[in-house]
């Protein structure tokens, strides 16, 4: 994996990130590498939910909304050595409105930050529910003790 093998010197090469991935941990790796170095736009889908946020330095972080609750079930999905266990978290498929949905809401986000517009999502998160009908946007607050504010204070 190049992000692995490179860290943070990758994301120096882009403007803009795009995190659509599959699984907490991964986006808090990808949050941890764009921090102070790249806006990140991040979004994921589950079933009718979708959500949305946008990382840019000082701002809250991905990992400044994780739970505890996040976090445990983030690793009770593998084993000690690491291994998937699937049969604890029956496969949900992607429905295409969700996600095309969500991937909308990102890429305007990207356009409003791009010409700098001031009502992007940087902080915030938004929050759809596709059976209900309505999307909701939260603030997310910058967490005390959270590891990737941490690093940066140090730096």
């Amino acid at each position: 994996n190049v992000c692995e093998q490179s860290g943070q010197d990758f994301f120096r090469e882009f403007d803009f990130a795009f995190g659509c991935l599959d699984n907490l941990g991964a986006r808090l790796q990808l949050n941890s590498y764009c921090y102070n170095i790249v806006p990140l736009i991040d979004s994921g889908t589950y079933a009718f939910a979708g959500r949305v946020q946008s990382v840019s330095a000082p701002s809250s972080c991905l990992e400044c909304s994780v739970s505890r609750e996040d976090y445990k079930s983030m690793w009770l999905k593998y084993s000690c050595e690491g291994e998937p266990l699937d049969f604890l978290d029956p496969k949900t498929p992607a429905i295409a409105s969700t996600t095309t949905i969500t991937a909308g809401i990102a890429v305007n986000d990207f356009l409003k930050q791009l010409f700098r517009l001031e009502d992007h999502l940087a902080g915030r998160a938004l929050h759809y529910n596709g059976l209900a009908g309505e999307a909701k946007i939260f603030y997310v607050q910058k967490r005390r003790n959270c590891p990737v504010h941490e690093v940066e204070q140090k730096i």
